[in-house]
């Protein structure tokens, strides 16, 4: 190979990932692809931070007896288990019997077949060592599914509608979300951004005919 289509091939390389360029559609995993935008972190905060325990859920049709009970929210008061249990039909977390406290959960994530524990005490991600609330590395994926599409929540137009159809895929919702104020949440997510960087091609790869144009 001369040196001038070397040349110009280490430099097209370099600066055009595989796949962007003439007659390269197709192509998905070029070797020289820009790492991920982002890295992704959770931590469950349910050993340290204070939320809505249910004590007992409510539904239309069962639930509700223990609210009656000595120390529960409806003992000696004029309600009747038939009314809490059609403010079931309407809102059945907020029928339901809860309690705020600390208590201490461990919490599973699944995504793509994979099952992420993320433990309310362990070894830190981050940090390299035993402390409460340890940051879990996890997948794009599950950032996207528990708190939200980055671009979408970053997008004025988009972001409350974002929120929303994340919040409605579990109820309660329990992600704790740069406001603070959902009683429910308790598990907190993280996005690193990482500096993009171009990956060299090894210019003896190319001069000796390792790598040639296609």
């Amino acid at each position: 190979m001369a040196n001038g289509v070397g040349a110009r091939l280490l430099d097209n390389l370099t600066q055009t990932p595989l796949g962007a360029g003439e007659n390269e559609a197709g192509l998905q995993a070029p070797f020289n692809q820009r790492p991920p935008q982002a890295v992704y972190f959770v931590r469950n905060l349910s050993a340290i931070r204070e939320r809505n325990v249910l004590v007992e859920p409510v539904s239309p049709h069962s639930g509700g007896e223990k609210m009656f009970e000595l120390g529960g929210p409806y003992h000696n008061k004029s309600v009747s288990l038939d009314t809490v249990r059609k403010q079931a039909e309407r809102d059945p977390i907020r029928a339901s019997w809860w309690v705020s406290k600390i208590e201490k959960k461990d919490f599973f994530l699944k995504f793509d077949g994979q099952t992420y524990e993320v433990p309310a005490k362990g070894r830190c991600a981050k940090l390299g060592k035993e402390v409460e609330a340890p940051w879990v590395a996890v997948p794009e994926g599950i950032f996207d599914l528990y708190y939200g599409n980055w671009e979408r929540l970053n997008d004025p137009r988009q972001r409350a509608k974002e929120i929303e159809r994340v919040a409605l895929r579990r109820q309660p919702d329990p992600v704790v979300r740069g406001d603070g104020d959902n009683p429910y949440g308790f598990l907190e997510f993280l996005r690193e951004p990482i500096e993009a960087k171009p990956m060299a091609v090894d210019s003896r790869r190319v001069m000796a005919g390792d790598i040639v144009e296609v």
